[in-house]
């Protein structure tokens, strides 16, 4: 069975790397801590790897976590654009 990545997995993926702390991107995010860290196991699921190396001062990346990072961030601001231009889309067609 194919796991499907879901967008919203891969959003706070950005978050947590960016932010390098699960509670900081849970609140950016509007999540609690576990529902945040239940998706980036899921994420680590779906792509087969480990990403994210959790302390108790926060997180660092993976070498595949890093790599992961670049293409993640690349999406994640193409659909944020995408999701910002929608509403002019629909009054231009």
């Amino acid at each position: 069975m194919q796991t499907i990545l879901v967008f919203d997995d891969l959003r706070a993926f950005v978050v947590v790397a960016q932010s390098q702390s699960i509670s900081q991107a849970a609140a950016k995010l509007d999540l609690a801590q576990p529902a945040l860290s239940r998706r980036l196991m899921r994420l680590e699921k779906c792509v087969g790897t480990r990403l994210i190396d959790r302390q108790s001062r926060g997180i660092t990346l993976t070498q595949e976590g890093r790599t992961f990072f670049k293409d993640a961030q690349g999406a994640v601001s193409a659909v944020v654009t995408m999701e910002k231009n929608l509403p002019s889309f629909r009054h231009n067609h």
